[in-house]
């Protein structure tokens, strides 16, 4: 599609239209930007003339059955993965951590079925223990983060943990041992719990419990039941967890406003703030003193100061330092006005050497071209034979060859190239600052901060000072 909106091609074909999409929504639209950008469709299979009505309807038709197609697999899968999750089977995804995913073959009326199981890792099952027993004890994530990062305890992809991956770990219901009160727990949430004779010494299995994006669904959504596998955490310690988590999460909602978490309305440099360790800085209110907030190291305040000791930055000082290069860079000295010119300039010099480059290429192929067209009309014409031929046939496939490299060599110039993308950075980066020096202040922070993401690559603090770097630096 980007290719598209920057060149639109001829034709673009397909062998079914369930190839390019399976919603009717999406499929029209598709055709609709096509059509307005002259680009012909043609699916191989289905033969549309989409020049009149009939046809255009027909092609809707059959995309409405892609649709009712696709929809029907997914209820499909849906159906089965429901039934085997009531079965206690482990439906698959990311194998929580503490237990590792088996095959069982099992014989039912002659055929040999398989299905999942969890089976407890002990290495990771002690460091699962250990996080609910951190956090019984610190009752705070942040905490539980620290501890783990000081000790050096990493996930499986080798990355420290976070609290919002320890929150998950927490509230998984797959550590929880199955009993009356454990299942009474998710009966009052309104989960859909499939359990009739409760078994001693295994888990719950939940599906349904996150979407595509891992957010976790409402708990209507739920389907609960126990599974097969055992379970690391006894109920009695898993519901005090939940409690604790709830009543932190409430008396967080009472503390800080929810605006201030999402729209962060306070910081002019979130996302482009590094720290000279290299981790991401991230504002954090004050509610005493001069300066109402800091930009803070990730790292260090993870780890309480073990991995970084870069002390925080003035958040007022490091936007008004931003703020001031961005208003003066009308002026020749300015840093970002020195670089635009630099990318401009490269960015030019280089089309205009491609252009160059692309004419000379076409006179080569005109000229082999011509020597094609020679070689052809004198095979045409019956005068040469035997060891001649031979010769004449061999140049010929040689100048083909080469024909083709040379219209490869073409179509590889007149590409995208990233001078092209500079040259349009340019004129975004000089637009940006337009706004912003027009009216900086007057610009909702949000906006603000976008427009400044477009002219600054990334400020890193070192502890005593800011570095900048505009693109093109």
């Amino acid at each position: 599609l980007e290719e598209q909106s920057a060149k639109p091609f001829d034709i673009i074909m397909v062998y079914r239209l369930d190839r390019i999409s399976r919603k009717v929504g999406d499929f029209t639209n598709l055709i609709e930007k096509f059509s307005a950008a002259g680009t012909d469709f043609v699916s191989v299979k289905e033969n549309f003339d989409t020049s009149n009505p009939t046809g255009r309807a027909m092609m809707n038709i059959s995309a409405v059955f892609a649709q009712l197609e696709r929809e029907t697999i997914a209820e499909r899968i849906k159906d089965n993965m429901y039934l085997m999750a009531k079965d206690g089977h482990w439906t698959g995804g990311t194998t929580p951590l503490g237990y590792k995913s088996e095959q069982v073959m099992s014989d039912c009326g002659g055929r040999t079925k398989s299905h999942y199981k969890l089976t407890v890792d002990e290495t990771e099952a002690s460091l699962v223990q250990l996080i609910y027993d951190l956090y019984l004890q610190e009752q705070s994530c942040k905490a539980v983060e620290a501890y783990l990062v000081n000790k050096g305890y990493r996930t499986r992809k080798n990355c420290y943990f976070d609290d919002t991956g320890i929150k998950r770990i927490l509230t998984n219901p797959v550590y929880c041992a199955v009993d009356e009160n454990s299942v009474a727990y998710f009966r009052e949430r309104k989960c859909e719990v499939c359990i009739e004779n409760i078994r001693e010494g295994v888990g719950f299995v939940a599906y349904n419990r996150t979407d595509q994006s891992r957010n976790l669904q409402p708990y209507d959504k739920w389907l609960i039941t126990q599974g097969m596998h055992e379970p690391l955490i006894d109920s009695y310690r898993w519901l005090k967890v939940q409690n604790t988590l709830k009543a932190n999460s409430e008396q967080y909602e009472q503390y800080v406003p929810k605006v201030s978490r999402t729209s962060n309305p306070i910081s002019l440099l979130t996302g482009v703030m590094f720290c000279s360790c290299g981790a991401t800085m991230y504002p954090r209110r004050h509610r005493k003193g001069e300066a109402p907030f800091s930009y803070v190291c990730s790292n260090r305040d993870r780890s309480r100061n073990k991995l970084c000791d870069v002390k925080n930055c003035n958040g007022l000082k490091a936007d008004g330092v931003v703020r001031n290069l961005i208003l003066e860079s009308e002026t020749d000295e300015n840093i970002i006005a020195k670089n635009l010119r630099k990318i401009k300039a490269s960015a030019e010099t280089v089309i205009s050497h491609k252009d160059k480059l692309s004419d000379n290429i076409q006179r080569q192929i005109a000229e082999k071209q011509r020597a094609v067209d020679n070689f052809i009309a004198t095979i045409s014409s019956g005068k040469v034979s035997g060891s001649a031929l031979d010769y004449i046939n061999e140049k010929l496939n040689a100048a083909l060859a080469e024909l083709d490299e040379l219209r490869q060599k073409l179509s590889e110039n007149d590409q995208e190239t990233s001078n092209q993308n500079a040259l349009r950075s340019a004129k975004d980066i000089s637009e940006a600052l337009r706004i912003l020096r027009e009216r900086f202040d007057d610009i909702p922070i949000g906006q603000r901060r976008n427009l400044v993401k477009r002219v600054v690559e990334k400020v890193v603090w070192n502890g005593e000072n800011l570095d900048i770097f505009d693109f093109g630096t």
